[in-house]
Protein backbone atom coordinates (compact mmCIF):
# COMPACT_ATOMS: atom_id res chain seq x y z
CA UNK A 1 0.00 0.00 0.00
CA UNK A 2 3.01 2.69 0.93
CA UNK A 3 3.60 1.82 -2.94
CA UNK A 4 0.86 2.29 -4.42
CA UNK A 5 0.02 5.43 -2.31
CA UNK A 6 2.85 6.88 -3.18
CA UNK A 7 4.17 6.92 0.73
CA UNK A 8 6.80 6.21 2.38
CA UNK A 9 7.83 2.87 5.14
CA UNK A 10 5.71 3.99 7.87
CA UNK A 11 3.72 7.01 6.72
CA UNK A 12 0.62 4.69 6.93
CA UNK A 13 -0.81 1.95 9.87
CA UNK A 14 -1.38 -1.03 7.25
CA UNK A 15 -3.92 -3.62 8.44
CA UNK A 16 -4.73 -6.99 6.17
CA UNK A 17 -6.66 -10.10 6.46
CA UNK A 18 -8.19 -12.04 3.89
CA UNK A 19 -10.72 -10.00 1.47
CA UNK A 20 -10.06 -6.45 3.05
CA UNK A 21 -12.72 -7.14 5.45
CA UNK A 22 -14.28 -4.90 8.38
CA UNK A 23 -16.41 -6.37 10.90
CA UNK A 24 -19.18 -4.86 12.72
CA UNK A 25 -18.79 -3.73 15.86
CA UNK A 26 -19.28 -6.71 18.31
CA UNK A 27 -18.54 -7.57 21.90
CA UNK A 28 -17.96 -10.90 21.40
CA UNK A 29 -14.55 -12.79 20.54
CA UNK A 30 -14.90 -13.45 17.31
CA UNK A 31 -13.32 -11.28 15.46
CA UNK A 32 -11.17 -8.87 17.57
CA UNK A 33 -7.93 -9.04 15.31
CA UNK A 34 -8.96 -6.61 13.18
CA UNK A 35 -11.06 -4.32 15.03
CA UNK A 36 -8.46 -4.05 18.19
CA UNK A 37 -6.13 -3.00 15.15
CA UNK A 38 -8.71 -0.38 14.45
CA UNK A 39 -9.15 0.89 17.52
CA UNK A 40 -5.47 1.57 18.17
CA UNK A 41 -5.32 3.15 14.72
CA UNK A 42 -8.50 5.48 15.61
CA UNK A 43 -7.68 6.14 19.29
CA UNK A 44 -4.45 5.96 19.80
CA UNK A 45 -2.66 7.13 17.06
CA UNK A 46 -5.43 9.51 15.89
CA UNK A 47 -5.46 8.81 12.20
CA UNK A 48 -7.35 11.27 9.87
CA UNK A 49 -8.19 8.82 6.96
CA UNK A 50 -9.45 5.21 7.21
CA UNK A 51 -9.08 3.72 3.27
CA UNK A 52 -10.68 0.34 3.13
CA UNK A 53 -8.38 -0.97 -0.62
CA UNK A 54 -10.25 -4.16 -2.26
CA UNK A 55 -8.53 -5.60 -5.63
CA UNK A 56 -8.91 -7.62 -8.42
CA UNK A 57 -8.52 -11.30 -8.14
CA UNK A 58 -9.22 -11.70 -4.38
CA UNK A 59 -9.31 -14.86 -3.39
CA UNK A 60 -11.16 -14.35 -0.45
CA UNK A 61 -14.01 -13.46 -2.78
CA UNK A 62 -14.24 -15.65 -5.20
CA UNK A 63 -14.23 -18.50 -2.39
CA UNK A 64 -17.50 -16.43 -1.41
CA UNK A 65 -18.93 -16.44 -5.21
CA UNK A 66 -18.00 -20.44 -4.96
CA UNK A 67 -19.44 -21.31 -2.18
CA UNK A 68 -22.89 -22.02 -1.72
CA UNK A 69 -23.53 -19.75 1.68
CA UNK A 70 -22.72 -22.99 3.77
CA UNK A 71 -20.52 -22.67 6.52
CA UNK A 72 -17.97 -25.39 7.53
CA UNK A 73 -17.91 -25.99 11.39
CA UNK A 74 -14.25 -26.00 11.18
CA UNK A 75 -13.57 -23.52 8.59
CA UNK A 76 -12.31 -19.88 9.80
CA UNK A 77 -12.06 -18.83 6.37
CA UNK A 78 -15.87 -19.50 5.68
CA UNK A 79 -16.55 -17.86 9.23
CA UNK A 80 -14.73 -15.11 8.53
CA UNK A 81 -16.20 -14.67 5.27
CA UNK A 82 -19.53 -14.23 6.22
CA UNK A 83 -19.29 -10.61 7.17
CA UNK A 84 -18.87 -9.72 3.15
CA UNK A 85 -22.55 -12.35 3.02
CA UNK A 86 -24.42 -9.15 2.50
CA UNK A 87 -21.89 -7.70 -0.59
CA UNK A 88 -22.37 -11.66 -1.67
CA UNK A 89 -26.09 -11.75 -1.43
CA UNK A 90 -26.75 -8.05 -2.99
CA UNK A 91 -24.26 -9.13 -5.83
CA UNK A 92 -26.58 -12.45 -7.01
CA UNK A 93 -29.88 -10.60 -6.70
CA UNK A 94 -28.60 -8.17 -9.66
CA UNK A 95 -29.72 -9.49 -13.11
CA UNK A 96 -27.13 -7.12 -15.47
CA UNK A 97 -24.09 -9.59 -14.02
CA UNK A 98 -24.29 -12.32 -16.16
CA UNK A 99 -20.98 -14.08 -15.67
CA UNK A 100 -19.19 -15.40 -12.47
CA UNK A 101 -16.29 -13.22 -13.71
CA UNK A 102 -18.65 -10.05 -13.51
CA UNK A 103 -20.29 -11.19 -10.13
CA UNK A 104 -17.35 -11.85 -8.77
CA UNK A 105 -15.41 -8.18 -9.43
CA UNK A 106 -18.73 -6.47 -8.63
CA UNK A 107 -18.53 -8.47 -5.39
CA UNK A 108 -15.36 -7.49 -5.00
CA UNK A 109 -16.38 -3.65 -4.94
CA UNK A 110 -19.52 -4.22 -2.70
CA UNK A 111 -17.40 -5.36 -0.19
CA UNK A 112 -15.01 -2.21 -0.13
CA UNK A 113 -18.76 -0.25 0.09
CA UNK A 114 -20.10 -2.85 3.55
CA UNK A 115 -16.54 -2.80 5.32
CA UNK A 116 -17.43 0.92 5.19
CA UNK A 117 -20.94 0.28 6.63
CA UNK A 118 -19.23 -2.12 9.16
CA UNK A 119 -16.72 0.69 10.31
CA UNK A 120 -19.46 3.22 11.10
CA UNK A 121 -21.01 0.14 13.55
CA UNK A 122 -17.68 1.17 15.87
CA UNK A 123 -18.42 3.43 18.07
CA UNK A 124 -15.08 5.71 18.32
CA UNK A 125 -14.85 5.65 14.76
CA UNK A 126 -18.56 6.85 13.78
CA UNK A 127 -17.81 9.42 16.46
CA UNK A 128 -14.62 10.96 15.18
CA UNK A 129 -16.49 10.96 11.55
CA UNK A 130 -19.27 12.82 12.85
CA UNK A 131 -17.26 15.32 14.11
CA UNK A 132 -15.28 15.50 10.91
CA UNK A 133 -11.91 14.51 12.11
CA UNK A 134 -11.98 11.27 10.31
CA UNK A 135 -12.79 10.23 6.77
CA UNK A 136 -13.59 6.58 5.56
CA UNK A 137 -12.79 6.22 1.68
CA UNK A 138 -13.29 2.87 -0.39
CA UNK A 139 -10.96 2.47 -3.11
CA UNK A 140 -10.65 -0.54 -5.68
CA UNK A 141 -7.41 -1.86 -7.21
CA UNK A 142 -7.70 -3.20 -10.49
CA UNK A 143 -4.23 -5.64 -10.70
CA UNK A 144 -4.20 -6.00 -14.05
CA UNK A 145 -4.65 -2.47 -15.59
CA UNK A 146 -2.56 -0.59 -12.23
CA UNK A 147 -5.70 1.88 -11.73
CA UNK A 148 -6.56 2.62 -8.30
CA UNK A 149 -10.27 3.76 -8.24
CA UNK A 150 -12.54 5.10 -6.14
CA UNK A 151 -15.54 2.89 -4.59
CA UNK A 152 -17.15 4.71 -1.91
CA UNK A 153 -16.61 7.21 0.82
CA UNK A 154 -18.23 7.79 4.22
CA UNK A 155 -17.14 11.43 6.11
CA UNK A 156 -19.05 14.70 7.74
CA UNK A 157 -20.27 16.12 4.36
CA UNK A 158 -21.83 13.03 3.26
CA UNK A 159 -23.87 12.20 6.47
CA UNK A 160 -24.48 15.59 7.05
CA UNK A 161 -26.34 15.62 3.02
CA UNK A 162 -27.90 12.01 4.27
CA UNK A 163 -30.10 13.58 6.65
Amino acid sequence: PSILFDLEPGDIFVIRNVANLVPPFETRGDYHGTSAALEFAVTCLQVKQIVVLGHANCGGIRALMDNDGSIKPDSFIDSWMQIAEPARNEVLSREDLETPAQRIDACEKTAVSYSLKNLMTHPWIRSRVESGDLDLVGCYYDLHRGELVEVDEINAASLAAAD
